[in-house]
């Protein structure tokens, strides 16, 4: 998922990075996470936030609002 995560910010075609998103989004929904590890994934995104590609924040951003949105 580590893979997924890094694609999602720093790969340079948009609808691979929108892919990515939609995999990472629906993992951390569906799987079952130990909080620990939910915590991990979650503050790996916050930490990608200052990475320095306008369109990998952007896509972060969208991720962490459809977290919030659909998020139990």
């Amino acid at each position: 998922m580590e893979t997924v995560q890094d694609m999602m910010v720093s790969n340079v075609q948009k609808t691979t990075r929108t892919v990515c998103a939609s995999i990472f989004v629906q993992f951390l929904l569906d799987y079952p996470l130990e909080p620990k590890r939910l915590e991990q994934h979650i503050n790996h995104v916050v930490k990608n936030l200052t990475y320095y590609d306008p369109d990998g924040r952007l896509q972060l951003l969208e991720v962490m609002s459809v977290l919030v949105d659909r998020f139990p």
